[in-house]
């Protein structure tokens, strides 16, 4: 139970972090979303590393393909999530995620 209660709480803690930082400091979303990814690439890095593991022997052309365009879906997401949540109000936004 306290799992899902700082799980909800960590998300909000997020949206509301990503609100300040896009509406209020106006910092543009194409800087933004990099400086996002790098930060939390540096910061998860270590931690695969050292918790983690990488299986190569099921790497072949179409997991290749899939990984790529999930990179793809993913990029798309951020930025229009990101875009979102700088232009609409904070409920608006809030009601959108649930759908």
């Amino acid at each position: 139970m306290l799992t899902v209660l700082f799980s909800a709480m960590g998300y909000a803690s997020g949206v509301v972090l990503n609100k300040m930082i896009l509406a209020v400091y106006r910092v543009p979303v194409k800087l933004f979303v990099p400086l996002l990814f790098v930060f939390i690439a540096v910061v998860m890095l270590p931690v695969a590393l050292l918790f983690g593991g990488i299986n190569l022997s099921g790497l072949d052309f179409w997991h290749i393909v899939l990984f790529l365009a999930l990179i793809v879906v993913a990029c798309l997401w951020n930025v229009f999530y990101n875009e979102s949540l700088q232009k609409e109000n904070l409920y608006e936004f809030e009601l959108i995620m649930l759908f």
